[in-house]
């Protein structure tokens, strides 16, 4: 694998915030953040143009929202203001306090890996790549 490196503004002042979301099968646009993002405004922003988006795409069906530790995401009150617009989110990336308790984190999250998921993985890897080669290293349908 080689190193690729990101591309440096001639101005260094000049920087842009932007946030977004993954999903399987959906992939929403960039939101560019305008203002310093503490917890009333990523809640407002979260409201006003993502979660609409959210619920067109997945209509009744119950999805869960997942966000890391930042501040704003994990203050009282965006927890509390997900939870009154009913968003259900994982409580994961809860920082361990000691190599003992990651330790066993790790591994109970590497038990719930079945050899049947690791086995589907290898056995499509050989499409992937054959797809990526007749690409030309770029995107491809997977």
């Amino acid at each position: 694998m080689r190193n690729v490196p990101a591309q440096q503004s001639k101005n260094p002042k000049v920087n842009v915030m932007v946030w977004g979301a993954v999903a399987y099968g959906f992939k929403p646009n960039l939101i560019v953040v305008e203002n310093t993002l503490d917890s009333e405004v990523y809640v407002d922003m979260l409201k006003k143009k993502f979660f609409g988006i959210v619920k067109k795409h997945y209509g009744r069906i119950e999805f869960r929202f997942q966000q890391d530790n930042a501040p704003c995401h994990a203050s009282k009150f965006t927890k509390a203001a997900l939870n009154k617009l009913h968003i259900s989110t994982y409580e994961s990336g809860v920082p361990y306090t000691d190599k003992d308790a990651l330790t066993a984190g790790i591994k109970a999250a590497w038990t719930r890996v079945s050899q049947t998921y690791i086995d589907d993985l290898v056995d499509g890897m050989y499409k992937r790549l054959s797809e990526c080669i007749t690409n030309n290293g770029l995107a491809t349908h997977y």
